[in-house]
């Protein structure tokens, strides 16, 4: 599995001039964007956004903990989208999660340091974008473990067109 596959990543510079459509990376055709893409993280110019593990009040799934937590399936997920974190390397890369139970969870089974977990990353609403900006670090990149109504709406501040539907784990 490709962390590609299962994680959106928005490329946010100063010189974007008009945004592009979300590609699906998982897709064959896209390999010279998979390529971009490490490129472009090697720079620390990468904004990834994934989405918390299986929640367990939605699912009739075991339970890694709290009811509003995320199932050992949704922790097996996000041990393996953070081994591909890992590869891609995470020496220059800052990471916050939500305060969420499902998000710190998600966190804490992808990273194997301290996910500093802030309000923003789940309060999103008209401020996403603001907030992603004014935490991404020049040369760094930024990993939010988040919801999928902050991808949301990070794509609709950004006038991304997407037909991607944010899955958990993604």
């Amino acid at each position: 599995m490709i962390v590609v596959a299962t994680a959106l990543t928005v490329f946010i510079t100063l010189q974007l001039l008009a945004p592009a459509s979300a590609p699906n990376l998982a897709l064959p055709g896209n390999a010279s964007r998979v390529q971009a893409l490490n490129l472009s993280w090697a720079k620390g110019d990468v904004v990834a956004l994934v989405r918390h593990g299986e929640r367990c009040d939605r699912t009739s799934t075991l339970c890694l903990g709290p009811e509003d937590g995320i199932t050992v399936h949704g922790e097996s997920v996000a041990q393996a989208l953070g081994y591909e974190f890992r590869q891609m390397g995470l020496a220059h890369a800052d990471i916050y999660s939500s305060l969420l139970t499902r998000s710190r969870q998600t966190a804490d089974a992808m990273f194997v340091r301290p996910v500093e977990a802030q309000d923003w990353v789940f309060n999103c609403r008209g401020k996403m974008l603001s907030d992603v900006l004014k935490h991404k670090v020049p040369g760094r990149n930024l990993v939010l473990v988040t919801h999928s109504e902050c991808m949301d709406e990070l794509e609709s501040q950004m006038h991304v067109p997407t037909e991607t539907t944010f899955s958990y784990g993604a």
